[in-house]
């Protein structure tokens, strides 16, 4: 039994190591440069749950900003991914970014979600 411990936790780290079944974007909690000094509040969209389904893509948005009270007014899909689940996730989350009043009324956000190895959910 021991020795069938041992395999699974070698497999998984294997998993790990190699990136197999795993999901990247951004860093947690990183944005573009010229945003940092400006962006108070900045969640990530779900990319676990849109990973799990398959979907990947990169979706580049542009933000309208509200100067008054840093809100986000409009966003616009500038490069959309094949995946209109993934588009809907990420303009539902830049609604949710908030930024310094009187600083910027317009921010163009990159998001990449890319898939590596095999990837199957086990349920």
């Amino acid at each position: 039994m021991t020795s069938f411990i041992r395999l699974v936790i070698g497999v998984v780290l294997v998993f790990e190591v190699l990136g197999f079944a795993s999901t990247t974007c951004r860093a947690e909690g990183e944005i573009p440069q010229e945003l940092k000094n400006v962006c108070l509040y900045h969640p990530e969209p779900a990319a676990w749950k849109l990973g799990r389904a398959g979907m990947h893509g990169k979706v580049v948005c542009q933000l309208k900003i509200n100067p008054n009270n840093g809100e986000v007014d409009e966003v616009k899909i500038l490069h959309h991914s094949p995946y209109q689940a993934l588009d809907g996730e990420c303009v539902l989350t830049y609604f949710k970014w908030r930024f310094k009043p009187h600083t910027i009324t317009s921010a163009t956000i990159p998001y990449e979600l890319i898939l590596r190895g095999y990837y199957k959910e086990i349920h």
